[in-house]
């Protein structure tokens, strides 16, 4: 499929929706082997959860792209256009790099066996990510956590914002199955965040790293917050301590992500893999933008 245009890739992916939904890694991995794991030298923040993930997400790499480093995240779904799914420091890519990568990544799909449409952008995402030389990739679980497409990563950091009841069609119809599921991300030896509350669903997330030694951090255990008015808290960690922070974002529940955020990243600082000043986590919290969701623009 030579000369290949943007709407041509789109209309292409977008009859791949024609397959549905494909749990598993199998063909995911497959496909990522033949554009040669790109994957594999991603540095990678993994999240899953019911609500959240993708304001958290958006925290996370606006926090590390103040910081200085070159991020690449991959939400799903998008709002209003598909590039919006890639972002390269809070930019959507153009619609040119949309065309280049999906040209690279479409001349391996077997056609015997072609991939699902989440999985294609997954491949998409991870092989912009490495051809653009992130510093680190940002990926949102596109639907439960075990045999979602993003799993095929090795991440440096995992979190579950939370767990309650959906796609019970797929995931289960009870708590501690939607857990297991989104418990599936966590990996040997990898540190987890979470805010979880719920003490069947916790009970399945702490039984997971247990088995698999990952250091499990909890919201309200070793990471804790206190709401202090509108939009503003303070944020107190392993060792971090920051007052008066405000966020763009209104609702108690985008201090809960923001905080689950911040340990991630104060859990990362921890392991030696960067050093972050209180005027970039400021900044980067102040700056954060998710459009769609209940946003302060202005007074």
């Amino acid at each position: 499929m030579g000369g290949q245009n943007y709407d041509q890739a789109l209309s292409y992916l977008y009859d791949l929706q024609k397959y549905g939904i494909k749990f598993g890694l199998s063909s995911t991995s497959s496909l990522l082997g033949r554009i040669g794991n790109p994957q594999a030298g991603l540095k990678t923040i993994h999240i899953a959860g019911t609500n959240g993930k993708g304001s958290t997400a958006a925290m996370l790499s606006s926090i590390l792209v103040r910081a200085g480093f070159k991020v690449g995240l991959y939400t799903s779904p998008h709002l209003v256009r598909f590039n919006e799914r890639f972002r390269l420091n809070e930019q959507d890519i153009g619609d040119e790099e949309i065309v280049d990568v999906f040209k690279a990544v479409r001349a391996a799909v077997d056609e015997r066996e072609p991939p699902t449409f989440f999985e294609m952008t997954t491949a998409m995402a991870l092989s912009l990510f490495a051809e653009k030389g992130v510093d680190w990739a940002i990926l949102e679980v596109g639907m439960g956590g075990r045999l979602d497409a993003t799993n095929v990563v090795q991440p440096q950091l995992t979190i579950i914002n939370n767990v309650s009841f959906d796609h019970q069609e797929f995931l289960g119809s009870t708590l501690s199955r939607i857990a297991r599921e989104k418990a599936g991300i966590i990996k040997k030896q990898v540190p987890l965040i979470t805010a979880v509350k719920q003490p069947v669903a916790l009970a399945v997330i702490k039984t997971r790293c247990s088995a698999l030694n990952a250091p499990c951090y909890r919201l309200g255990r070793q990471i804790k917050v206190r709401t202090l008015g509108e939009q503003r808290f303070s944020y107190s960690g392993l060792g971090w301590r920051l007052e008066n922070l405000h966020l763009p974002l209104a609702g108690r529940h985008q201090v809960v992500n923001a905080a689950t955020a911040l340990g991630g990243l104060e859990v990362l600082e921890r392991w030696g893999y960067y050093n972050l000043d209180a005027e970039q986590i400021r900044e980067g919290l102040v700056k954060t933008r998710w459009p769609g969701r209940l946003e302060l623009l202005g007074k």
